[in-house]
């Protein structure tokens, strides 16, 4: 199996207009923190609780596998997402002149492009 590089990910998706952080973690640790986060292990923990909600959610309901959850606030969005055995939260730029739409794709597109790069 293929050592995942989380520095060079998270890199590529910062360098994505309107994301100004990313984090991997697992079990709840972070893994790697690249952009402006303050307290990488509190967001690490809250974000390994929204994704296996995500997970629990999506298989009690029989709706697929969890891909992605999405958290938008007044000030701020958040997007979540499995990646193997690890998870990543990326902070989103509330300013920022993309629509979340637009930016969910080309982050889903960076994603596919790095899983089909690790073989995941």
């Amino acid at each position: 199996m293929v050592e995942v590089d989380y520095k060079e990910i998270g890199e590529k998706l910062l360098n994505l207009d309107g994301v100004t952080s990313v984090a991997f973690f697992y079990d709840g640790l972070p893994v790697e923190t690249i952009g402006e986060l303050s307290d990488h292990e509190h967001i690490s923990a809250m974000s390994e609780e929204m994704v296996r909600s995500g997970i629990k959610i999506a298989k009690e309901l029989g709706i697929g596998d969890f891909e992605m959850l999405i958290l938008e606030t007044k000030n701020n969005k958040l997007l979540f997402f499995s990646f193997g055995d690890a998870a990543a939260v990326i902070l989103i730029d509330p300013t920022s002149t993309l629509n979340l739409t637009e930016l969910e794709l080309r982050i889903r597109l960076e994603f596919l492009k790095i899983k089909r790069d690790y073989g995941q």
